[in-house]
């Protein structure tokens, strides 16, 4: 792949060009070739560590096998021994690891920052010119292809190299031990305990872990206390209804909730059907209009907001249709997550946290108030309500394609966020126990068992709508920022304030979405 993706390519660059043929050659492929070699050097020692670990995490299969075939095992006299030194050198090659990642970290943070720049400005490039310029087009391309590749098979690396260094903990804790043989089920219990301890993540200076969210998700842009009576009292408690209220209201202001409950079950409503099916059909309807009409002449980077505009109506239609397909399935689902909860609760009341559920439950409905204003009435609202002032034709259905879709979307989104809060102050719980308490034990860990399992079932509920919801985010962020830039670098922000005041609000929406989401996920995952 080096010699035909650097070498070939390049040599191939410089023979279709008319002039300059060896100070382009010798410009573009002798830096390609030295990063090259370093990032094989990177493959190649990821491997070697690699291999290492697979023998390792051999011999522990070879156990786990055997202690699923003999009942009193271990039979040999050396069993903790040996498996303190396996542990041992398994905690060397984790070191390792960590100080060869320490060495070429740098080197990765600058591979993959270029080669994702790169690669956004060869796609976008090639998007323009790839009905009339055919030479650059293959430049682009070769480009491309070559930027994928490093960035794949460096995450490949780390990842398989991360994945074979985690997966022993997992081998140790297969082998089953004989109940009476407590030195050697001790020695295996304190060893899984240390590899658990002892986790191994390939970072990039420690700015972000080089993993397959990578490749999805690497970008560059991306409460005071309620006052609560001390004294425990159930009736001052809110029920799941009622910390959800806010986004049930929103839920039925939007069409959203076509269901009606029905001797304890959700049945359809027929006004609310039709209520809902109104709404898509006009915004639907109202989109496909705009997409079909819409142009923009009178400036230089036209194409790139048709295609932003496009993108922005098409994406968030389809995002808010997808939510109404499975809004019945995914209301009976959050319905048992909120039962399993509901468990948790009665467990923890046991434990003597009233007063802390009671607070926590008023605190979460008050967060999904303000994330309501600051997301659904201000940022959206307000934010469509002056785009669509200062156009000049179709300010109506300007603002209802985009309002409308946003508002959904949204709305789901923070119904996904407040369920993370809630999961998260159970965690908090737990651990505020485990941290004072060690007497109920086994009873935290079934509780944290299913919290984990309730944490799970959420993501897989929104992992569809979060996927599309952060590709669409990523795109629009990616396309305003260039649109803003343009503006700016090129002094035209007096004659084209409009643009630039647009961009930078649809650009302020955006980065909202990526980075809240990311911070209740990684806050929900850290507890």
């Amino acid at each position: 792949m080096h010699l035909i993706l650097i070498t070939f390519g390049e040599i191939a660059s410089a023979l279709v060009r008319h002039s300059g043929t060896l100070l382009y050659l010798m410009v573009n492929l002798y830096p390609r070739l030295i990063i090259g070699v370093m990032n094989i050097t990177v493959y190649i020692v990821s491997m070697l560590t690699e291999k290492r670990f697979k023998s390792i995490n051999f011999l522990f299969t070879q156990k786990m096998n055997e202690s699923n075939q003999l009942r009193r095992y271990p039979t040999e006299s050396d069993f903790s021994e040996k498996i303190r030194h396996l542990v041992s050198l398994h905690k060397i090659l984790v070191k390792i690891s960590k100080e060869i990642n320490s060495v070429f970290s740098f080197q990765l943070l600058l591979c993959i920052t270029m080669n994702f720049i790169l690669l956004i400005g060869d796609l976008y490039t090639s998007m323009y010119i790839i009905s009339s310029h055919c030479r650059l087009v293959f430049d682009m391309l070769k480009h491309c292809i070559g930027y994928i590749f490093d960035l794949f098979y460096i995450v490949k690396r780390s990842a398989d190299l991360c994945e074979e260094a985690n997966r022993t903990k997992v081998l140790l804790l297969g082998i089953k031990i004989d109940v009476e043989k407590e030195d050697e089920r001790n020695s295996v219990i304190a060893s899984a305990l240390k590899l658990i301890q002892n986790k191994l993540e390939i970072t990039a200076c420690k700015l972000f872990n080089i993993d397959n969210a990578l490749l999805f998700s690497y970008q560059f842009i991306i409460e005071p206390d309620v006052m609560i009576p001390k004294k425990k009292n159930d009736s001052k408690a809110l029920s799941f209804s009622q910390i959800l209220a806010p986004l049930t209201i929103t839920f039925q202001i939007l069409g959203m909730h076509p269901f009606t409950l029905k001797r304890g079950r959700l049945v359809y409503s027929k006004i609310k059907i039709v209520q809902t099916l109104i709404y898509v059909t006009i915004c639907t309807i109202s989109t496909a209009f705009m997409v079909k009409n819409y142009t923009l002449r009178d400036f230089a980077k036209a194409k790139t907001i048709t295609f932003l505009i496009t993108l922005r109506s098409l994406g968030q239609t389809s995002v808010m249709v997808l939510i109404f397909v499975f809004s019945r399935s995914n209301r009976q689902k959050l319905s048992n997550l909120i039962a399993a909860i509901a468990k948790i609760d009665r467990e923890l009341k046991k434990l003597g946290l009233d007063d802390r559920i009671i607070k926590t439950g008023y605190q979460i409905r008050k967060s999904s108030i303000l994330l309501l204003v600051l997301v659904n009435l201000i940022l959206n609202i307000l934010g469509e309500i002056y785009a669509a002032t200062v156009k000049d034709f179709s300010r109506i259905s300007f603002f209802a394609i985009f309002v409308y879709p946003r508002l959904v979307g949204n709305t789901m989104n923070i119904t996904f966020y407040v369920y993370m809060m809630i999961i998260q102050e159970r965690f908090k719980m737990i651990n505020e126990i485990v941290a004072t308490n060690t007497d109920n034990i086994k009873q935290v860990v079934a509780m944290h068992k299913i919290l984990v399992d309730v944490s799970m079932q959420l993501n897989a509920i929104f992992s569809f709508q979060s996927l599309l919801w952060i590709a669409c985010c990523f795109l629009l962020s990616v396309g305003d920022i260039h649109t803003a830039a343009y503006v700016v670098i090129f002094g035209l922000i007096r004659t084209h304030y409009i643009i630039f005041s647009i961009a930078t609000k649809n650009l302020v929406a955006c980065a909202f979405d990526l980075f809240y989401l990311a911070k209740r996920s990684t806050e929900l995952c850290n507890e």
